[in-house]
């Protein structure tokens, strides 16, 4: 009688951990492959959010309007790359300081977000509406 009992929960034991490892493998892997599978993500802004980042952190402001729109107006301390310069020459650019895209238009924002997510950019913001919603001042030449 206790050999069947012993026979049961040995039986019982490695029913269990047919079913727990692979679980368990699944779940682990799952987790590791999640954020690559992802590829992150960028998250729209305000103006006013944009702002508050910009007085309470550490930014890299990326503003993709022509150079002759920037040279006219622009959000301190921003710097003016195309897209095609930023896909060039993202790498040197910090990739673990919080980075706003100000677009020329939407689909252009959007474009180099996802690039710099995709590269391994940590926090990235986009100014969805573009230079028009920034509520703070301005450089004008």
């Amino acid at each position: 009688m206790e050999s069947k009992g012993k026979e049961r929960n040995r039986i019982f034991f490695k029913t269990v951990l047919i079913l727990l490892i692979p679980s368990v493998l699944l779940i682990i892997f799952g987790i590791l492959l999640l954020p690559s599978d992802l590829g992150g993500q960028y998250i729209e802004i305000t103006g006013e959010e944009a702002e508050i980042i910009v007085e309470t952190n550490e930014v890299q402001i990326i503003d993709l309007r022509p150079q002759h729109q920037y040279e006219k107006t622009h959000i301190p301390q921003s710097i003016n790359l195309s897209e095609e310069v930023v896909t060039e020459r993202y790498h040197s650019l910090d990739k673990r300081e919080i980075t706003i895209v100000i677009p020329h238009t939407g689909n252009d924002g959007e474009e180099i977000a996802r690039f710099l997510v995709d590269q391994g950019f940590a926090d990235v913001y986009i100014l969805k509406a573009g230079i028009e919603d920034w509520p703070g001042d301005l450089e004008k030449n």
